[in-house]
Parts: structure tokens; C-alpha cells; sequence
């Protein structure tokens, strides 16, 4: 009986903890990146960031939304961008990367 009781515990406690739902986000707090340009400065990267407006009755469809910021590695500068955007960065969807001379070298 105590073997029974413990599998149907073990059961129990794997369905709460493996139902995954705790780290979701929203679509309308997630930043889908469309285009994303790179550039070489002296003392590290620029990164440019082209995310879509939310279409509301204040915006047409097709404007976007240009954020910009340099750091010493690229990651630092997505990150810039990302820790005073309004919506977390999503670069899942990026359609087009621009990468200026110096980097292709």
C-alpha cells in the first residue's frame, strides 16, 4: 500500500513541476526584431535594432520602431538595448542582418 501511495506522490509532484507554463510572455511584451545592423566603432560594436509598432488606432501598419545602442561586444549592446526596451527582445524572426565593411573583414 505505502509502495502504491509513494508512485501515485511521485506521479502527482511530476505533474506539477514538469507543466511548464511559468515563463511565458506575452505577444504584446515580446519585441520581434526585423532587421538588425552592426557596426565597427573604435572602442566596440553599435547595434541597430528595427522592431514593429503593435498596430493600434495611433499607427499604421508598417511603421517600425528604431532602437540603437554601442557596447563593447555585440551581446553587451543587445542587451543595452533589451534591459530599456518596453518589450523583451526576440531575435527569433530577424529577416535581414546588415554588417558594415569592417566586421566582413
Amino acid at each position: 500500500m505505502k509502495k502504491r501511495l509513494c508512485k501515485l506522490l511521485y506521479v502527482f509532484l511530476a505533474c506539477l513541476t514538469l507543466s511548464g507554463c511559468w515563463d511565458n510572455v506575452e505577444l504584446e511584451n515580446r519585441g520581434f526584431v526585423i532587421s538588425l545592423g552592426i557596426d565597427k566603432k573604435d572602442d566596440g560594436y553599435s547595434v541597430s535594432l528595427a522592431i514593429p509598432k503593435v498596430i493600434n488606432e495611433k499607427s499604421s501598419e508598417g511603421e517600425k520602431l528604431v532602437k540603437s545602442d554601442s557596447g563593447k561586444t555585440i551581446t553587451q549592446a543587445i542587451y543595452s538595448i533589451d534591459s530599456y526596451a518596453s518589450r523583451s527582445i526576440y531575435l527569433g524572426h530577424t529577416k535581414a542582418a546588415v554588417l558594415s565593411e569592417e566586421i566582413l573583414k
